[in-house]
């Protein structure tokens, strides 16, 4: 896990201020992966939290929310999952909605998705 704290991230290369307070952040395959707080975001619409950044912290991807409703408001990543298999690539990471997500780190696509609840 990298280091972070509120909006500002700590890298090898030095430090990065990003545009939302930051839940969890790791580094795959020279990819930055963040959640951010979904609590900064809109109500109205679910929150486009989890993003890919290159080392320089320019965005590569955002993820799409696993339910594909444009209106739901209580669609956001939560945290990164451990317990379930992905594949080579890939990193698990929990959904509000109760939701495990197997995302592409290089793109940021959902391979594949599990309901838990």
């Amino acid at each position: 896990m990298l280091k972070f704290n509120g909006k500002k991230l700590f890298t090898k290369e030095g430090e990065l201020l990003l545009p939302y307070s930051i839940l969890e952040a790791i580094e795959i395959d020279n990819v930055i992966i963040v959640i951010y707080d979904y609590m900064e975001f809109s109500n109205k619409k679910a929150a486009k939290n989890l993003v890919g950044l290159n080392t320089e912290g320019e965005q590569l991807w955002v993820a799409r929310n696993p339910t594909g409703y444009p209106g739901d408001s209580t669609d956001a990543y939560t945290g990164f999952c451990e317990g379930h298999k992905v594949s080579k690539g890939s990193i698990g990471v929990c959904n509000y909605t109760g939701i495990f997500c197997e995302i592409g780190v290089s793109n940021g696509v959902i391979r594949n998705k599990v309901i838990t609840k």
